[in-house]
């Protein structure tokens, strides 16, 4: 019974996850210190243009290639307006066929692009009808002192000089330390309020085989009632954190 209950909510959510599915096109991105601005015009072209001034920098084409804009992308605009990194964080196209995902630009000229499989493992992603996601927190993507950072979805840092376009640093998140796993599947709520038990579908990170089922406390975070399909974070036996993300490209 709990397994077909399981079954029925990773179903329900995929089903949730498609009906939201829906494009994304973004028309303006400021730079961290608000000087400067990147947006896209009628004719298709971003232009960088120096807020204070209303100066206009360069520009560039809002089409790459193939059928790719981007206008579906997240564009990072470092502090200094010469550099920008088009992210393709809510890709449109089949992961599977290893697409770019980074897009480093100079001056309006594009230098450097790395491709999907070179930054992120395609086991732990999330995905649906027509796009995919691969990291965490693009509301806060920013470049500092010409870095940039991303957290990909199984806590992978990524740090990138923009400048150069260079993978300057690789590190796993240090949550990911003293014996916690990273695991994911159906959530159901034990005898206690703060008692749950997760039936893994996924493991992540750790010692932890797929199908076995482990039990742990959370103070913060309740799932009240049938079960729930979650990523979470735990370390002796209790929730560190959990991630949101349905991994339902593990296999």
């Amino acid at each position: 019974m709990f397994k077909a209950t399981g079954l029925l909510t990773f179903l329900l959510l995929l089903t949730v996850f498609a009906l939201a599915d829906e494009p994304r096109y973004q028309n303006a991105f400021i730079s961290s210190d608000g000087k400067y601005e990147a947006s896209l015009r009628d004719d298709r072209n971003w232009y960088l243009i120096e807020k204070s001034t209303g100066k206009e920098l360069y520009h560039f084409s809002d089409y790459y290639r193939d059928g790719i804009w981007f206008s579906s992308m997240t564009l990072v605009v470092g502090d200094s307006g010469r550099n920008v990194v088009a992210i393709n964080d809510y890709g449109e196209q089949d992961f599977r066929k290893n697409p770019e995902v980074l897009f480093f630009f100079r001056d309006g000229k594009q230098f450097r692009t790395y491709r999907l499989f070179e930054i992120a493992n395609p086991k732990f992603m999330e995905f649906s009808v027509s796009h995919f996601s691969w990291f965490y927190s693009r509301k806060q993507l920013s470049i500092h002192d010409s870095t940039l950072e991303i957290t990909t979805f199984d806590m992978n840092h990524l740090v990138f000089n923009s400048v150069t376009g260079s993978l300057i640093r690789k590190s796993l998140d240090n949550v990911l330390s003293g014996g916690a796993i990273f695991v994911a599947g159906p959530i159901r709520s034990l005898e206690s309020k703060t008692s749950l038990e997760i039936s893994v579908k996924c493991s992540i990170y750790g010692n932890v085989k797929v199908g076995s089922k482990i039990r742990f406390e959370s103070e913060k975070f309740r799932w009240v009632g049938g079960t729930s399909y979650e990523s979470v974070i735990l370390q002796d036996g209790k929730l560190v954190d959990r991630k949101g993300v349905i991994f339902n490209n593990c296999y």
